[in-house]
């Protein structure tokens, strides 16, 4: 959906419909200021790469500058567990919220670097999001 802006509270993810679309597409623009989505975590502010496609959502942290994906949490040598969260999507709604134009729902897979980091911390991992649509 062109011009939306799809937001989640927990982890505060904020990317445009534009992002997701040309990162999906493999049309990389690094050096458009506004190519990588955003992502809080622990109040620090990491660039990100949102894949949704085929009921699969996978969120990696990215370094801007040299544009490779970097760890949050574990061992990224190899290029392995380099998906910060991943899940699976349900049916997008419509919503008749006057904040936002659409809901996403998310079920977060047991796996990933922000799993691994929770298990090793003693945090409770969400089991799910939802990404929330606004504008279009």
């Amino acid at each position: 959906m062109n011009n939306m802006i799809w937001r989640d509270d927990y982890f505060h993810i904020e990317a445009t419909s534009k992002q997701i679309q040309h990162m999906n597409e493999g049309n990389p623009d690094p050096s458009d200021d506004s190519y990588y989505s955003k992502i809080t975590i622990n109040g620090d502010v990491y660039c990100c790469f949102i894949s949704l496609g085929n009921n699969i959502f996978g969120v990696t942290l990215y370094d801007e500058i040299s544009n490779k994906a970097i760890s949050f949490y574990g061992d990224n040598t190899e290029g392995e567990n380099e998906e910060f969260i991943w899940g699976f999507y349900g049916e997008l709604k419509k919503s008749n919220n006057e904040e936002y134009s659409y809901s996403l729902p998310i079920d977060l897979l047991e796996e990933g670097q922000y799993y691994q980091y929770c298990m090793a911390n003693n945090l409770t991992f969400p089991k799910d999001i939802t990404l929330l649509g606004y504008g279009g």
